[in-house]
């Protein structure tokens, strides 16, 4: 079921939303970072089907979201722990200083926006709408490493699709 709901919502968000900026996109000669609009999409998607909220990361203004940003200021400082060597990251983390206190602040941020969406569902289900989401006491404990993991998937994605690019021969 969680599976057949992810993939309508992924469709629904390609076809609706990433397509779109896209088409602009190529009829305006406009440049268009692929690696941001594929995290967009994950971190769109993403907060979609679990909270039933969707952040609009894939508006065609394309405005910058500080949420999603912080989603992957966090995944980037939580893959420079398995980088450094754990003395180092440790030490960084007490004096909290280099990516130790950007993963501090953009888990501090992280935490107060899915507080925020949690209690906002709360609040909507306790007046009797209905909602199909993945509301739960472990929510934010399970959502913010699928969501890290999700955004080192769109750079690799993007990474992959422009080195098959590179790598092809010419015709």
């Amino acid at each position: 079921m969680l599976r057949i709901a992810m993939s309508q919502r992924v469709c629904r968000s390609i076809h609706h939303r990433l397509l779109p900026i896209l088409k602009e996109a190529s009829a305006r000669y406009r440049v268009v970072d692929l690696q941001d609009l594929l995290l967009r999409l994950t971190f769109g998607n993403i907060c979609g089907l679990a909270f039933g909220k969707d952040p609009e990361t894939l508006a065609l203004d394309l405005l910058e979201n500080a949420s999603a940003i912080a989603f992957d200021n966090a995944a980037e400082a939580s893959l420079h722990r398995f980088i450094f060597l754990e003395f180092v990251w440790r030490f960084n983390k007490w004096q909290q200083v280099g990516t130790e206190a950007t993963l501090t602040c953009s888990v501090a941020h992280v935490d107060g926006y899915l507080s925020a969406i949690i209690k906002a569902r709360k609040l909507e289900l306790r007046d009797g709408r209905n909602y199909v989401i993945v509301l739960s006491p472990f929510c934010r404990r399970a959502f913010t490493p699928t969501l890290f993991s999700s955004m080192r998937w769109s750079r690799s994605a993007s990474f992959f699709s422009w080195s098959r690019r590179i790598l092809e021969p010419q015709r």
